[in-house]
């Protein structure tokens, strides 16, 4: 390959990654105060992390067989967070998407609807 040809890009792909690192320091607050926001979105999905971890290396024990009423709390409480996981998730999803958490390459530029016989005749008149 040409060094020329290679250096062009290597370049095209250091400006993509550049656009994509400014998106997350300013979504994220790198260097500047974090929005309330965006707070409340991390702090959310850490504590979403937390369950799954927890649902994940959860045991059903001897103790949780047997009825002993200290198992039967952590397994009355590990179900609920189970069975709250799906609603749980769709809603971090809702909100990372709410807050345009995530790299768009195509944020800012003018969106391109349907092209129909009015758009076109409204662009003429």
């Amino acid at each position: 390959m040409d060094t020329a040809k290679r250096i062009e890009q290597l370049e095209a792909k250091v400006a993509a990654q550049s656009k994509i690192i400014a998106h997350y320091e300013k979504k994220l607050g790198i260097g500047e105060e974090i929005s309330l926001e965006m707070k409340g979105f991390v702090a959310y999905q850490k504590l979403l992390e937390q369950q799954i971890n927890h649902i994940d290396n959860f045991k059903i024990t001897l103790d949780v067989l047997e009825g002993k009423k200290s198992a039967d709390a952590l397994w009355e409480r590990t179900e609920k967070m189970h069975n709250e996981l799906p609603e749980k998730i769709s809603a971090l999803t809702k909100l990372r998407l709410d807050l345009k958490v995530d790299f768009d390459e195509n944020d800012g530029k003018q969106k391109t609807g349907a092209i129909s016989p009015q758009n076109v005749a409204s662009l003429i008149e």
